[in-house]
């Protein structure tokens, strides 16, 4: 199967979205995939001629989402029109029952689609109420090419935005920086081409949102935790801070969009820390958690590792030792499958609560 060559080494502050995912490059998704096996990883790629992209839908809404958090109301209104709702238009009708129900009024014929329908309401009776198609036509004359956006979704994530606005904190973190910097890298050790795309990148830390909903009714804090853990996203950011502080060393000429101050700035700026700003889809809620490298230093100490941060990179690490050797057993064209012995259980593989009697 043929593929696109991975982009050359660089920062690049204008990459069209799609551009970056048809990079062939490992991205977050990638690593994590290889986390749970090889088959994961290899049946849910680009490799595999029976695979299936990812959810359309699910990639608009988080694109919307941070083009409204990240970018402004402007540049959402320019890529996204919020749909009409039926609760705007309460008295419209839209069923072809309801529209022979109009004709029958006027005595006319009930007989037809239901363009006939509205065509004869139209023209050879006075009713002047509201048609639901009616409605959607002009709403999709007037949004042009933009992409018609979920009334409810649309109100939920303005009371999130609301909210991150009116925390002088969040409004810090997504400042002096840019919005959705794609990076590429060949990782040092192995050469594997490894990418990342940050949501807001600033001079020495980087925001990554991620759609929230506690769905088990934890305690929040715990949730988050929890939620961290179980999507890897410990292993994301030990990733983006590993190639971001790779990417500090880039020549000029690998930079691509950003001015020589900023670019200085960024250079010379402390390591990095990742942000995860976790944003409520199910109750308007916001919660931001810092993850770096070091605990903060004292007096007498330059800080120690963080132990979540170090268990996130062996992770990251492990799954490049992963690719490479399944690269080299198996290939990129031929499926991955592992073929273990028969392994026996051991308690310690349990969690504790299955003990319980």
């Amino acid at each position: 199967m043929s593929e696109r060559e991975p982009h050359p080494e660089g920062i690049y502050f204008d990459m069209p979205f799609d551009e970056y995912l048809e990079d062939p490059s490992l991205g977050s998704g990638d690593i994590q995939r290889l986390g749970e096996s090889p088959e994961a990883y290899w049946y849910g790629s680009p490799h595999n001629p029976d695979y299936v992209p990812t959810d359309k839908d699910a990639y608009r809404r988080g694109r919307a989402f941070h083009q409204l958090i990240l970018e402004g109301q402007d540049s959402f209104d320019a890529s996204y029109v919020v749909a009409p709702s039926r609760a705007d238009y309460p008295g419209s009708i839209d069923t072809i029952d309801e529209l022979k129900k109009i004709c029958d009024e006027y005595g006319l014929t009930k007989s037809g689609t239901k363009a006939t329908l509205i065509d004869r309401i139209r023209t050879e009776t006075a009713w002047q109420g509201e048609i639901w198609t009616e409605i959607m036509a002009r709403f999709a004359d007037e949004a042009g090419g933009r992409e018609h956006f979920p009334a409810k979704e649309y109100a939920m994530l303005e009371k999130v935005n609301a909210i991150i606005r009116a925390n002088a904190a969040y409004v810090k973190a997504l400042s002096d920086g840019h919005p959705e910097v794609s990076i590429f890298l060949r990782d040092p050790d192995s050469g594997i081409p490894i990418r990342c795309r940050v949501d807001w990148l600033a001079e020495d830390w980087f925001v990554d949102l991620k759609s929230f909903s506690n769905k088990t009714s934890k305690k929040i804090n715990k949730a988050i935790a929890n939620e961290t853990v179980n999507y890897g996203y410990h292993v994301k950011i030990a990733m983006y801070q590993f190639i971001i502080e790779a990417a500090r060393t880039f020549t000029d000429d690998q930079i691509h969009g950003a001015d020589p101050k900023w670019i200085k700035e960024f250079r010379e700026g402390k390591e990095h820390q990742g942000v995860l700003l976790f944003v409520g889809t199910d109750i308007p809620q916001v919660r931001a958690r810092g993850l770096s490298r070091l605990t903060p230093p004292t007096p007498s100490s330059a800080g120690s590792p963080r132990m979540i941060w170090q268990t996130g990179h062996s992770l990251f690490r492990n799954a490049l030792r992963t690719y490479a050797g399944c690269v080299e057993q198996f290939g990129l064209e031929n499926p991955w499958n592992v073929m273990e012995p028969i392994i026996h259980f051991e308690d310690d593989g349990f969690p504790v609560w299955a003990m319980d009697q």
